[in-house]
């Protein structure tokens, strides 16, 4: 098993771009569903705020587990690549963990 944040915030991201990848607070069951399907995804937490998008998750490790999850926010939010790569972050196991302490709460978030 392996521990993933994946997101984007006020610092990496233009808040035009940020809205675009934010999920509003009657989809957040829908789009965890939807990353639960996933067949590399174990168990996640989507937050979602006015300054940050992330998603913290449990996989299974496989080569190509970036790409895939940057595929499914890509998807899910109709974008391009390449307008949201530069933008995003990842961070892993220990790295995901203290990067999740550090940043504290949400209002909008759902858990499974």
């Amino acid at each position: 098993m392996t521990l993933l944040a994946l997101g984007i915030n006020h610092k990496t991201a233009p808040v035009a771009l940020r809205e675009r990848v934010s999920f509003s607070p009657d989809t957040l069951d829908q789009a965890l569903e939807s990353l639960l399907a996933q067949p590399m995804v174990q168990g996640g937490v989507v937050l979602s705020t006015c300054n940050r998008t992330e998603l913290y998750l449990s996989v299974e490790e496989q080569g190509n587990l970036q790409e895939a999850l940057i595929r499914w926010l890509c998807d899910y939010h109709n974008l391009n690549e390449t307008d949201l790569r530069t933008s995003l972050y990842w961070h892993q196991d220990n790295d995901a963990v203290r990067h999740l302490m550090r940043c504290g709460g949400s209002r909008k978030s759902s858990v499974r």
